[in-house]
This record gives structure tokens, sequence and C-alpha cells, in this order.
């Protein structure tokens, strides 16, 4: 999976030799079999509120529920869709943490945030991911900063199948 990926720029700057090694090293130690939530089935819609709607578009806010034993994070966590009524497409999708919480011992999460956006679709192509941004803010056995930005852009689609 990891080869798939390649670093084009990083803070705007294009990655040396050595950086597209470890940025490579990174991702193959990261590619084990786990896989992220399915953070749809961690919604839980009996909190849907709905907070905004001008008739174009709507923002709900949902809590969200465990997504297993282990999961200590979830209570601190909601998540805000934004729905495209012409389109019934989900156009954003933002997972935050509501305060500050330690998911293991010795780590205390101050901030977590992730932006999901979408294209709305038109005729000739569907709604499709734009964009993941990534904030994180926290500290790991009170010295060591978890602070972390990450932001990956997605352009350039072409079409792949049969036409």
């Amino acid at each position: 999976f990891h080869l798939k990926w390649t670093l084009v720029t990083e803070n705007d700057v294009p990655p040396t030799t050595t950086e597209l090694e470890t940025y490579r090293q990174q991702q193959t130690r990261r590619s084990g079999g786990a896989t992220a939530p399915n953070v749809k089935e961690q919604m839980d819609y009996s909190t849907a509120e709905l907070i905004s709607d001008d008739g174009t578009t709507a923002t709900w806010l949902l809590r969200l529920k465990p997504g297993g034993n282990d999961d200590s994070s979830a209570e601190h966590m909601a998540s805000r869709l934004t729905f495209h009524h012409p389109s019934a497409t989900i156009s954003r999708i933002e997972l935050f943490s509501l305060e500050p919480f330690s998911p293991v011992l010795g780590v205390k999460v101050e901030l977590a945030r992730t932006i999901i956006t979408y294209s709305l679709p038109t005729e000739q192509t569907p709604s499709l991911l734009q964009n993941i941004e990534v904030q994180v803010r926290g500290r790991a056995f009170w010295f060591k900063s978890l602070d972390s930005d990450l932001t990956v852009s997605y352009s350039d689609y072409r079409y792949a199948g049969k036409k």
C-alpha cells in the first residue's frame, strides 16, 4: 500500500533524497494490518443536532461512540457533517475533540481535528476527495510534543474506466 504514495512537497518545498527515503521508511513501518476506524459506524445518530441550514447546505453535529472496548477517545470526540442539498452529497466532514483527553497513560491530547473536504459532483464527475487536514496538539510524558499538522491534497483526477 505505501508504494502508492509519493511525497511531493513538505512545507511547500520539494523533498531531498534523504527526506524521500525517510518518508518511504515511515510509510513501510506504518503499513501494518491495522485499519483506520470506521467513523461512519461510530457516529451516534441519536445525538444528531442540526446546527445550520441555509437551503443549500445543512450542517449537523453528532457525538461519536466507541468503536471497540479499547476506544477511550470517542467519548471526547464529535463530528460535524456538511450536506449539499442540491447534489445530495456530503461536502465536508470534520472530526474534532470536544475537550482535552488522555487516550493512553502518559499521553494528553489537547486538540485533535481532522477535516475532509469533497468536490461537488458534476455531470462528468462524481464527488471526489479534495483535501484532508489533520491537526493534533498534545504531550507524551509531559516533555515530548505530539504537535502535528498534516495536509493531503488530491488533484489531477483522471478517468480510468471504459468509455
